[in-house]
């Protein structure tokens, strides 16, 4: 730092010169999560005018990693507007970036989400590399925010395929919250272990792998707050970011972090009625939980079913009305015309569950009481049946049909079927490659960035 100082105060010359030293010193401490860096960069250049824009990125991105988002947005807001007085494409990209991060925090997904798209296609247009990785890892996060994980490792398998060495912290951490499979994730494989010691009931190992992932992310609140709800939603505790999806009050996975907690069953999530109560988690939880009693093997998967088994499970010892399970179910109001439905729906559920649980119905009131400690999977916390399908068009860019249904161990016809599907609804896009068809994962946003 002493270095970079020195070279102001002489001509104009060594005034740029040492402004593009300290944006790249500061540019190094984000990517260390080094808030106490941060803090000193903007301490050593606040007053230096020609450093200016280097001090309000060291001031925001210092507030942003304090957690302190009103500070944040006055410096964000004074960078975006000198930025665009002195004409620097990079430094308003940045601010855009970190206006997105802000919004992110505050829950406003859906305008980070765009506020992240416009820096993505600004550092594109500009031909900025850094910028580039920087608006790229940030479009990544809110892609698996909003429940489209497979889009982020998309992103991040090919951002750290250019970028340089210190970016791959980042990136790694993101691609492995996304259930990124790549063959090295550096000190991100901690995630991944942690999953994996969960799924072998190692509870030890869990733990162990928990605690590196937070020490990998120390510095990055946003990454410590994935890996606090990540670890609440395994032990299905109480907590103000997962009580919705405990108790089955919503069914998307907090953080679109299911990617990462799918079982070889492509279940995301268990119900649990214990002496601890009633409670919903993650998949790999159930291996840090003693034996429970499950249902028993169906000759064909019966999701409506086993749904409604979760539902009347989470509802608790009262139950809840025939109507409001039937429209929770279905996605649409009951009407008495729907009365054969719910009878046949009941007598599924009360012969899933004899011997582990009593349906009790009553006057339009209906329950599930178990006998037993049970443990249920809820299908409607899992990613639809095409999930898998995208993941791997997105990991290899492009396929066939025919190379799909190989790689899936699926009859060619259901894969024909579910791209044809897929195409229809926008998640992908059909190219001809001579005589053959392939298929892509399109965002609309992204494109793979060059090397810096």
């Amino acid at each position: 730092m002493e270095e970079v100082l020195r070279a102001f105060g002489g001509d104009p010359s060594g005034d740029r010169l040492g402004a593009l030293a300290a944006e790249q010193g500061v540019r190094a401490s984000v990517l260390r999560f080094d808030p106490v860096a941060l803090e000193g960069w903007a301490r050593a250049l606040r007053p230096l005018e020609a450093a200016r824009m280097a001090c309000l990125t060291a001031e925001s991105w210092s507030a942003i990693f304090r957690g302190d988002p009103s500070e944040a947005l006055v410096s964000i807001e004074e960078l975006s507007i000198r930025a665009r007085s002195e004409r620097c494409a990079a430094s308003l990209i940045e601010a855009t970036v970190l206006r997105a991060i802000l919004l992110a925090t505050d829950r406003r997904r859906d305008e980070a989400l765009e506020t992240s798209r416009r820096a993505s296609r600004m550092a594109r247009t500009e031909s900025l590399p850094q910028q580039e990785y920087l608006a790229a890892v940030v479009l990544a996060r809110l892609r698996r925010l909003s429940g489209k994980p497979h889009l982020a490792a998309r992103i991040l398998r090919a951002v750290l395929s250019v970028a340089p060495a210190p970016w791959s912290r980042w990136l790694g951490l993101e691609l492995a919250l996304a259930g990124g499979d790549v063959p090295d994730l550096g000190e991100a494989a901690a995630i991944p272990g942690a999953v994996r010691a969960a799924f072998a009931g190692d509870g030890a190992a869990h733990a162990e792998q928990m605690a590196r992932a937070r020490e990998v992310a120390a510095g990055a609140r946003w990454i410590h707050q994935d890996l606090e709800v990540f670890d609440v939603l395994l032990r299905g505790a109480a907590h103000p970011e997962t009580d919705s999806f405990r108790l089955g009050v919503e069914d998307g996975v907090p953080h679109g972090l299911f990617a990462l907690a799918l079982d070889p069953a492509d279940e995301a999530a268990y119900v649990i009625a214990d002496p601890r109560g009633r409670r919903r988690v993650l998949a790999p939880g159930l291996g840090l939980l003693a034996p429970m009693a499950t249902l028993p093997e169906a000759k064909q998967r019966q999701a409506r079913t086993e749904a409604a088994i979760a539902a009347l499970l989470l509802a608790g010892s009262d139950g809840c009305s025939e109507a409001a399970l039937f429209e929770r179910l279905y996605g649409f109001p009951f009407h008495r015309r729907h009365r054969k439905t719910v009878d046949v729906l009941f007598h599924r559920v009360r012969q899933r569950t004899e011997g582990l649980a009593e349906l009790g119905r009553d006057d339009g009131q209906v329950s599930l009481t178990p006998r037993c400690a049970l443990v249920v999977p809820d299908p409607r916390c899992s990613p639809p049946p095409d999930y898998r399908l995208l993941q791997l068009l997105a990991r290899q860019g492009s396929t066939s049909a025919r190379d799909a249904a190989d790689e899936l161990g699926a009859p060619l016809r259901t894969v024909q079927d579910a791209l044809r599907r897929l195409a229809d609804d926008g998640a992908c896009q059909p190219t001809k490659d001579g005589r053959r068809l392939l298929y892509r994962v399109e965002d609309t946003t992204f494109l793979e960035p060059t090397r810096a």
